[in-house]
This record gives C-alpha cells, sequence and structure tokens, in this order.
C-alpha cells in the first residue's frame, strides 16, 4: 500500500463537499492563517513557489521550532474543515 506519496488531491473527491481544484486554498492546521492554494494533482503553491504538501509542511514547521525527522503532509492541511488525510480515509 502506498503511503501517502504522492497524494491526488483530486481524487479525495466526497459527496460533500466536493474535491479541492486548482486554485482552491487550502490551510495548515497548525495556525489557519498559512494557506497555500492548490496547482494540480499533486502540487500546491506555497509562498509562490510550487511544492509538495510534504515540503511546504516541514518548511512550516521547522520555522515553529519543530524537529521531527517524518512528516505526512496531507495530515496538516484542511479543506472544509478537514484534514485531507481524513477525506481520503472517508473517501476509502
Amino acid at each position: 500500500m502506498l503511503y501517502f506519496f504522492p497524494l491526488e488531491i483530486f481524487s479525495l473527491s466526497l459527496d460533500t463537499p466536493p474535491p479541492p481544484e486548482p486554485g482552491t486554498i487550502l490551510e495548515f492546521s497548525k495556525d489557519k492563517t498559512i494557506t497555500c492554494e492548490v496547482h494540480d494533482e499533486t502540487k500546491i503553491k506555497f509562498r509562490e513557489k510550487i511544492t509538495s504538501l510534504t515540503s511546504a509542511t516541514q518548511e512550516i514547521l521547522v520555522e515553529m521550532g519543530y524537529d521531527w525527522q517524518a512528516i505526512q503532509g496531507p495530515r496538516f492541511w484542511t479543506y472544509k474543515g478537514k484534514t485531507l488525510t481524513d477525506l481520503r480515509d472517508e473517501r476509502e
């Protein structure tokens, strides 16, 4: 089983809410003032660069003082109040 890499953001389709599309804004779960924009199925635009959820998450967590060796980006980004991980789990 693949372990969230790469997360296809569009594959999170649920009846409610609709899946994130390009241009959709996601919020960082530890600080809702930190956002990113969905770029395509696997990438986001964060701080004016195209990157992955995990890379953006790692950057933010380091700035917050965390020194975690491994993270799963989808666990930290929310869409309509639910993490991307939770949305995918509901779909499966």
